[in-house]
Parts: structure tokens; C-alpha cells; sequence
């Protein structure tokens, strides 16, 4: 794909995002969006075919960002305590920096489907799991973390940093208190840590 189609897309999906935050996506046409890029039709409908094409790609574009930004948080040898740690205030760090692709993915995941069809998200979110998953899977085994089911553990972790996302996000310059990512970062740990073994 060349430089100037890779622009081109970016400038639809930037502008698509905008619009569907401020108006809706059912108040947008796709006409705007081309407006507000400075497209061509024939370029909109190469990229995106129709609004359904290009709600879901605004949503899968924000959502491969925040995970390419979150697998950062573990590294090989980060222990449970750290990772867990690491995962929450990743999350806030990339809220504050990106707080237009964290309203995207708060209000435009229903807006992903085409022609009432959702995108396969295992398959989405098949990499950044697979990682994720595997990290957890050796501090369960070491004892230094709770046997948990993935999609619960994820709600431990991320599910009240998550429904605190929007009022953060809409703020004119978004920002979060130290204390307040110490206290989400140490809750999301005591959530899943393993309880510590009795005294003898």
C-alpha cells in the first residue's frame, strides 16, 4: 500500500472518528466524512464502501492501537504484581494521551458490525491475548496469582479503570491524579493476587 493511500485512509479515519464523537454515528453520512477529509468519492468508497465499512474500521483502527500500546506493559520476567500494575496504568497513560481513540472504543464497538454481522473479535483480539494469556498462565503457576477465567480476570483488571474511561476522556485536558492511578493499579492487584500462604 502506498504513502499516499495509507494518508488517505488516516485522513478518513481521523475524520470519521471526529464526527461520529461529536454527532453520532447515525447523525453522520459519508459525504461529510469526504468533505471534512478533502477526498474524492472514488477514494471514500476504495477505502470504504459504506458508513458500516468505515465505523468498523474507525473502531478496529483504535483498538489495534490501544493493544500494541498495552502488550508494551509485560515483558519477559515482569512479575505479577508489576504486570498487573503495568496494565493499569498503561491503560490511563494511553487515555490521557489518546483521548479520542479511548471514546472510540467506549461508544463505537456496536457500530463494528456490516450488514448486522460482527467482526470475528477472537480473531481481533487473538494476539494481544495470546500474550497476555500466557504471561498469566506462568504467575498462576508460580503460585503468585488467582486461577482465574480470562474474562473475568480482564473485569478485575481493567473493568473499573475502563468504566471510569469516559469522564476522563471528555475532560478539555485530560489528566488522572497519581493517587488515583496508585489506588486503581494496587486494587486490580489485590483483585487476582493469590492469598498469602497461613503462617505455620
Amino acid at each position: 500500500m502506498t504513502e499516499a493511500i495509507l494518508t488517505t485512509r488516516q485522513a478518513l479515519l481521523d475524520c470519521a472518528a471526529a464526527l461520529f464523537l461529536d454527532k453520532g454515528f447515525d447523525g453522520v453520512s459519508l459525504e461529510q466524512v469526504r468533505l471534512k477529509a478533502a477526498v474524492s468519492n472514488g477514494s471514500l468508497f476504495h477505502h470504504f464502501p459504506t458508513k458500516a465499512h468505515l465505523g468498523r474500521g474507525v473502531y478496529l483502527a483504535a483498538l489495534k492501537d490501544y493493544q500494541a500500546d498495552m502488550k508494551g506493559a509485560i515483558q519477559a520476567g515482569t512479575s505479577a504484581g508489576d504486570g498487573v500494575r503495568a496494565l493499569v496504568r498503561r491503560h490511563l497513560a494511553w487515555v490521557v494521551r489518546v483521548p479520542r481513540q479511548a471514546l472510540v472504543l467506549d461508544r463505537l464497538r456496536a457500530f463494528a458490525s456490516i450488514d448486522g454481522s460482527a467482526p470475528d473479535w477472537d480473531a481481533v483480539n487473538a494476539d494481544a491475548f495470546s500474550h497476555l494469556k500466557s504471561w498469566i498462565a506462568l504467575q498462576v503457576a508460580k503460585g503468585d496469582m488467582l486461577k482465574l477465567p480470562f474474562k473475568l480476570w480482564l473485569a478485575l483488571v481493567l473493568g473499573p479503570s475502563m468504566q471510569l474511561t469516559p469522564g476522563w476522556a471528555l475532560q478539555e485536558r485530560p489528566s488522572i491524579e497519581p493517587r488515583v492511578r496508585s489506588l486503581l493499579a494496587d486494587a486490580a492487584w489485590s483483585a487476582v493476587r493469590s492469598p498469602p500462604s497461613p503462617k505455620e
